[in-house]
């Protein structure tokens, strides 16, 4: 048992005399500087990066292949649908334009 707690007392000064004397006010504000100058860093390469693509104008090109693209909508029935979307509008039209009567219920 002695031998365990002498081994573990070693062990645990050793670190806490590491941590102890690696810690500083002066020392945080370093790294927390050094952290965000490089995000800063970061950010300013990939905005550069975004505004070069931009203007080349690359960020907008979109490569379609051409066996793909030939036939993307069914014009039969896109026709069909168009048809029906007009005779729903003109029915519309005509039930605005005629008077509905309605009987008065209390005759």
């Amino acid at each position: 048992m002695k031998i365990f707690s002498s081994s573990f007392k070693k062990n645990f000064k050793r670190k806490h005399r590491l941590v102890r004397g690696a810690h500083g006010v002066q020392r945080d504000w370093q790294l927390m500087l050094i952290f965000f100058v490089v995000i800063a860093l970061l950010l300013a390469g990939f905005s550069g990066y975004i505004f070069w693509k931009i203007n080349e104008g690359e960020i907008f090109s979109v490569q379609v292949d051409s066996a793909y693209s030939d036939e993307l909508i069914d014009r039969k029935l896109f026709e069909e649908v168009v048809e029906k979307l007009d005779q729903r509008y003109t029915k519309r039209i005509e039930l605005g334009v005629q008077k509905i009567s309605v009987p008065d219920p209390s005759l």
